[in-house]
Formats: C-alpha cells, sequence, structure tokens
C-alpha cells in the first residue's frame, strides 16, 4: 500500500484531497436537507393521522345518516300505508252521485235522431255493441 502512495503523484494526492473537502462540504448540507425532510415527512405523518380521523367521523356521520334514511323510509311506507285505508274507508263517502257529461246527451240525441248512422249502428246494419235507436 505504501508503494501506491509513493507512486501517486503530489497533482493526484492534490486532486483527492480537494475531491474530499468537496465532499466534506457536502455533508453539512445533507444534514441540513435530512432535517428538513425529516420535519417534512413529521408534518406529513400528521396530517395523514388528522385525515384518517375526519375521514373515520364522516364515516360514521354517513352510517348515521343511512340509518335516518331507512328509518324515514319506513316511517313514510307506514304513513301511506294509513293514509291509503283511511282512504279507503272514507272515499265512497265522497263519491258525487253520477250525472253523465252534458256531450253524452248530445251523441245520444243525435244518434236518436238518425243523424250518426254508421257510428251507432255499424256496417251493414250490425250493432257492434252499441245501442240503436228504433227506425
Amino acid at each position: 500500500m505504501e508503494d501506491t502512495i509513493l507512486t501517486e503523484s503530489p497533482q493526484q494526492t492534490l486532486e483527492q484531497v480537494r475531491e474530499a473537502a468537496a465532499l466534506l462540504e457536502l455533508i453539512p448540507r445533507l444534514l441540513e436537507e435530512n432535517a428538513r425532510l425529516r420535519v417534512q415527512a413529521d408534518e406529513a405523518t400528521t396530517e395523514a393521522e388528522r385525515l384518517r380521523s375526519e375521514v373515520e367521523r364522516l364515516r360514521a356521520e354517513v352510517q348515521r345518516g343511512r340509518g335516518d334514511r331507512e328509518d324515514l323510509a319506513e316511517a313514510f311506507g307506514k304513513v301511506m300505508g294509513e293514509m291509503g285505508q283511511i282512504m279507503g274507508e272514507f272515499a265512497p263517502r265522497f263519491l258525487l252521485p253520477y250525472r253523465p257529461s252534458p256531450f253524452a246527451r248530445e251523441a245520444h240525441a243525435h244518434a236518436v235522431s238518425g243523424g250518426v248512422s254508421g257510428a251507432v249502428t255499424g256496417v251493414n246494419g250490425g250493432t257492434n255493441g252499441a245501442a240503436t235507436s228504433p227506425r
């Protein structure tokens, strides 16, 4: 090993010393950057933990909302069922007596007077299920 040191030129030795000095100057910058990156990593970890807890809180809130929605749907279904039952009981009481439309009377009167022949009596004198007037 001493042989290699002796065979090196002074210029090579100076170059190695310069490289060693440059590396020694680089060490403090690397340590500073390492410290800065550690701080950023700690902040990111803290933020991730905060976000995880917020997500868990929001998930619980969503579950609560789903439960409330199901409860409301069930209650609404019951109310609508009861309303249907009530309407079934009371609707017949509110039915008005049947009165034919005035247009139905006019059509009937017109048919009776012979104004509508094909529609009432059908083709070839058939009735097609409609009442015919005596002729």
